[in-house]
């Protein structure tokens, strides 16, 4: 029976994929925001894991979701003078 062959990676690998996935939180965040050069935008997207800039996008939409949820019910439920 052939044995399993099992991939390592390098220290270096994995930094540079969190190295990856936070500079995908960035541009995320400048996407919310909306101010961002082209040409940023271009280098980005050039570089950057699209799984990366995906699941970024959905913890950062998910996270301004629950802010805003925690907001309203911080207001609505606050008592009225």
């Amino acid at each position: 029976m052939p044995r399993a062959v099992r991939h390592h990676r390098s220290n270096e690998e994995v930094c540079s994929a969190v190295r990856s996935f936070f500079r995908a939180f960035k541009t995320i965040a400048w996407a919310f925001l909306g101010i961002r050069k082209n040409k940023d935008r271009e280098r980005d997207f050039e570089s950057l894991n699209i799984v990366h800039i995906a699941v970024a996008g959905l913890i950062s939409a998910a996270v301004f979701i629950g802010l805003l949820m925690a907001i309203i019910h911080w207001i609505v439920t606050s008592p009225t003078p």
